[in-house]
């Protein structure tokens, strides 16, 4: 029969020299953690790399990150960093405030300092292929109009939009709507068989004086065949 834990306060049972599964988890990682800080993170840096990829990449061949855009994650022996960037600030230096590593040869494994350059933020997404990066590439809106200097507007907050389509939208608007000769049963809506009256909600109608005195007419002789 298996003990328990030898944890003090722990009643879970043992699962392995006398440790229970969480405990003895956290066993193994401590001393995976103890005995990488006593190595030169360099050494255990370069035991990682693969330096005959194409064009010249240096391929990182340990952990990535495949939901953050498969870049490699290293542990430098205080805290888990992004292994191009480690690479950059070994072989090159820090990376400037403000900036970010830009990978020239598009390829996120890649950890060769000579790949890597310090842009701003705007710069780094724009070179990407996300959804910003190709509106940015357009030179055309939708309808065909050409993005040039005197056609274009830029918003406050970032964006652009096409000045032919903005007056065209706004000339649409501004068309006057166009009032209805007759009421759906045909009679024409003239001065005298107009019924001019404001809703309870405040918008202004037109009602069919001959349509008015037919519903009245109706409910009269309803009223009249209850009696």
């Amino acid at each position: 029969m298996a003990g328990y834990c030898v944890v003090d306060h722990c009643d879970r049972l043992a699962y392995a020299k006398g440790h229970c599964k969480s405990y003895r988890q956290r066993r193994v990682t401590c001393d995976k953690i103890s005995n990488m800080s006593k190595r030169d993170p360099i050494d255990r840096f370069l035991e990682k790399v693969d330096k005959r990829g194409a064009n010249g990449c240096w391929l990182w061949t340990a952990s990535v990150q495949e939901q953050r855009g498969g870049y490699g994650q290293f542990w430098s022996g205080e805290k888990l960093v992004r292994a191009h960037v480690f690479s950059y600030i070994h072989h090159i230096g820090p990376v400037p405030d403000g900036l970010q590593l830009d990978h020239l040869c598009r390829v996120t494994r890649c950890v060769n300092p000579e790949h890597l350059e310090p842009v701003t933020s705007r710069t780094n997404t724009l070179r990407g292929y996300g959804p910003a990066a190709i509106h940015a590439s357009k030179t055309h809106c939708k309808h065909g109009h050409l993005f040039d200097e005197v056609n274009t507007y830029f918003r406050p907050y970032g964006g652009r939009d096409c000045k032919a389509c903005v007056k065209n939208r706004a000339s649409r608007k501004r068309k006057p709507k166009v009032l209805r000769t007759t009421c759906k049963y045909g009679h024409v809506l003239t001065e005298e068989n107009t019924y001019r009256h404001v809703t309870r909600q405040g918008y202004k109608r037109r009602d069919c004086r001959i349509c008015i005195r037919r519903r009245v007419k109706e409910w009269e002789a309803r009223k009249k065949a209850k009696v």
